[in-house]
């Protein structure tokens, strides 16, 4: 369950406060009683986190490695398609 603290007393013991958020403890903060944001730990690994929640997935090893190609005769070097589109915005 969160602790809820209020804002005057976490400019107060803010430093505590974060010390017990690094610690892994969730806070609610509170203005004139109402919740109104929460402090959470940054899990060590980030992208754990995210394949937990199935935000990202794993990628697979590629079986055969990946050949550069050259481009088809006329095209223009992607540099230059890159800096054109960078121009126009």
């Amino acid at each position: 369950m969160d602790e809820h603290i209020g804002i005057r007393e976490l400019r107060a013991h803010l430093t505590q406060t974060i010390r017990r958020v690094r610690q892994g403890q969730t806070i609610t903060v509170t203005h004139g009683g109402d919740p109104v944001a929460r402090i959470i730990p940054i899990p060590a690994d980030a992208l754990d986190e995210m394949y937990a929640r199935g935000e990202i997935v794993r990628g697979t090893r590629l079986d055969d490695a990946i050949v550069p190609h050259e481009p088809l005769p006329g095209t223009p070097p992607s540099e230059d398609i890159i800096s054109q589109g960078r121009e126009e915005d």
